[in-house]
C-alpha cells in the first residue's frame, strides 16, 4: 500500500506565468500523483496564464511581494512569540549573511527585505501544515524561502535554472549547505557549481521534463513531414528577442541560404526589446520575401505551429552581461514533435542535443557554420528522419515530465 503523501509547498518568482510553463506543469503533475500543493509566488504575473487546467493555480496562489510591510512585521512580532528559537537561529543566518555581502550595499538591504517577507510565509506554511517547501530559481525565491524554513522548521528544496546561476548566485554555498537537497537541470551547471568550490554530491540533476508525444494526438508530428518535399522548407525559431538568443546569428546565416538560391522561408516568433533591430537587419539583408516575424505566441499554439516545421533552429549564445540558456525547452519540444533541431553548444544544450546523432550542434555566434549546418540538414532526407527518431527517443528517456517528476518524488519522500 503507497505511503502517505508529504503536504508539499512550491515558491516561483511568477506563478502561474506564461514563462514559467515548466513548473506549473510540474504541479499539475504532482497533483496528479495525489500530492496536496500550496502554492506562492514573489511577484503577480505580469502575463498569468489563463486556462481551466491551472485557474486553482491563478486563484490560490499567495503573491509574497504584494503585503505591506506593517503586516510582515506584524508576523515577524507573532513568529519571536511563536518560535523564539527559530527566530533567533534564522536572524544569525541573516546576519551573516549582511555581512558576507556588505561590500553590496543593495544586495544586503535586499536580504533583510527578503528576511521579512520570509515572516508571512513562515507563518503560512505551519498554518497550513506543509512538510516540505520546493523553490525554483535560486536567487529570490530561494533568499526567501530558506529563512521561512528556518523559522518554519521544515526542509526546503531548490531548483537552478541558468540566469539565476550565472548572474544572480548570491550566496549559493550557503543555499546549498541549508537545503536538503540542491537541484540544477543539467551536468553543465553541476560542473560549474564545482567550480565555486561547491560539493558536487550537494547537487542533484533533475530535467524541466515535457510531456511525451501520445500517439492518438495529432499535434505531435512526431516526424510525419519529413518525409514530403513538395513545399519551401519552413525553418523555425521561437524565443524572446534578447541578445542571448542570437536571432541576429540567424538571420545572417539564412542571408547566406538566399545567396547561395537555396529555397526557406524562415518564421520567427517571439517578441523582446530587440525586435526593431532584427527587422531592419532582415531588411538590410535583403530577407523581406523570406523571412517572417510572427511576434508573440500563446503556448497552446506552439505545437500545432511547430508541426509544420521542417527544421528548427535555436542560435543560443552568452550575451555580453554572461547570461545564457540553460537547456531551452523549445529545443525538447521540437524534438518531442519529431523537428529535425539545430543550436549551438553552450551550457546544457548538447546534452539534448548529441551533434550528428539527434540533431547538430555549431559553435555560438557562428553564422557561417550555421548556414553551413542549415543547408547540410536542408538537404539530406535520411538525416533528418534519423536525427528526429533519435531525438523523440532521448528526450521520453531522459528529458520526459515522467521521468524527471520521479526524481523529485524521490528527493521530497527520501
Amino acid at each position: 500500500m503507497e505511503g502517505k503523501k508529504k503536504k508539499l509547498a512550491y515558491l516561483a518568482p511568477e506563478l502561474p506565468a506564461l514563462s514559467a510553463t515548466f513548473v506549473y506543469n510540474e504541479i499539475l503533475a504532482l497533483e496528479k500523483k495525489g500530492y496536496d500543493i500550496i502554492t506562492y509566488s514573489v511577484h503577480q504575473p505580469q502575463h498569468p496564464v489563463q486556462n481551466e487546467e491551472v485557474s486553482h493555480l491563478l486563484k490560490n496562489t499567495e503573491i509574497i511581494y504584494s503585503r505591506p510591510f506593517i503586516q510582515l512585521l506584524a508576523f515577524f512580532v507573532i513568529n519571536i512569540f511563536k518560535w523564539p528559537v527559530h527566530i533567533l537561529m534564522a536572524l544569525r543566518l541573516l546576519i551573516n549573511d549582511v555581512i558576507s555581502v556588505i561590500k553590496t550595499p543593495r544586495n544586503a538591504f535586499s536580504l533583510i527585505w527578503q528576511f521579512f517577507t520570509a515572516n508571512f510565509l513562515a507563518f503560512d506554511l505551519n498554518k497550513k501544515n506543509v512538510e516540505h517547501l520546493h523553490i525554483h530559481f535560486c536567487h529570490v525565491p530561494t533568499q526567501i524561502g530558506m529563512y521561512a524554513t528556518e523559522i518554519a522548521g521544515i526542509p526546503f528544496s531548490f531548483m537552478m535554472h541558468a540566469n539565476d546561476i550565472f548572474e544572480r548566485g548570491l550566496l549559493l554555498k550557503e543555499k546549498i549547505r541549508r537545503a536538503k537537497t540542491g537541484v540544477t537541470i543539467s551536468e553543465y551547471n553541476r560542473c560549474f557549481l564545482t567550480r565555486l568550490g561547491i560539493n558536487k554530491g550537494d547537487v542533484q540533476i533533475v530535467r524541466c521534463g515535457i510531456k511525451k508525444p501520445d500517439p492518438n494526438n495529432s499535434s505531435f508530428k512526431q516526424a510525419a513531414r519529413v518525409s514530403q518535399g513538395t513545399h519551401t522548407p519552413i525553418i523555425g525559431t521561437i524565443g524572446r528577442l534578447v541578445e542571448k538568443k542570437g536571432m541576429d546569428k540567424l538571420i545572417k546565416a539564412a542571408a547566406k541560404l538566399k545567396e547561395q538560391n537555396i529555397p526557406f522561408k524562415l518564421e520567427i516568433a517571439g517578441d523582446g526589446p530587440l525586435r526593431e533591430g532584427l527587422e531592419e537587419l532582415a531588411f538590410n539583408l535583403n530577407l523581406n520575401g523570406s523571412i517572417t516575424f510572427l511576434g508573440s505566441m500563446d503556448n497552446n499554439a506552439v505545437n500545432g505551429w511547430m508541426k509544420d516545421l521542417d527544421i528548427f533552429a535555436l542560435a543560443a549564445q552568452k550575451d555580453s552581461n554572461g547570461d545564457m540558456d540553460g537547456i531551452p525547452v523549445v529545443l525538447m519540444e521540437a524534438m518531442r514533435a519529431g523537428v529535425p533541431v539545430i543550436s549551438t553548444c553552450i551550457s546544457g544544450i548538447p546534452e539534448l542535443i548529441i551533434d550528428n546523432e539527434n540533431g547538430l550542434l555549431v559553435k555560438p555566434g557562428d553564422s557561417e557554420t550555421l548556414a553551413i549546418s542549415l543547408k547540410r540538414l536542408l538537404s539530406d532526407k535520411t538525416m533528418q528522419k534519423r536525427h528526429s527518431k533519435n531525438a523523440l527517443e532521448h528526450v521520453c528517456n531522459e528529458f520526459s515530465e515522467e521521468v524527471n517528476i520521479k526524481r523529485l518524488i524521490k528527493i521530497f519522500e527520501n
